[in-house]
């Protein structure tokens, strides 16, 4: 983890609408088979209800992953594209192409059957 200041007038737009995007996962227990998934995306809930919904709903069985869904164009004109950016954990699925991504997925797994107390 890297942390430093910033001056926090660098910004210049915030977004008080969120739309997470809820990754849950189960099986996977096995290398060689891949994970069952849901997604759901999530509205008028805060990061902490939207850790706290996706852990419930795992029930200490499966795995979470939480992205924020962003809105960008590659170009002038063109029409705006979703992406994600991931604030918990990752894609399970997925096959982690850098070493953060790698991180992400191991977190996720440690942290399968655990409950985190957010409030």
């Amino acid at each position: 983890m890297r942390v430093r200041e910033v001056d926090e007038r660098d910004s210049s737009w915030e977004d008080h609408n969120p739309v997470f995007r809820v990754y849950l996962f189960r099986g996977g227990e096995h290398p060689d088979t891949s994970w069952t998934t849901w997604t759901y995306d999530v509205e008028d809930a805060d990061l902490l209800d939207v850790a706290q919904w996706a852990q419930q709903e795992v029930a200490g069985s499966g795995l979470y992953a939480v992205a924020l869904v962003g809105h960008a164009s590659a170009a002038p004109n063109e029409p705006l594209r979703k992406g994600l950016v991931w604030l918990i954990g990752d894609d399970a699925n997925g096959e982690p192409p850098s070493p953060r991504e790698s991180a992400a997925q191991k977190r996720m797994n440690e942290l399968r059957g655990k409950s985190i107390t957010f409030r």
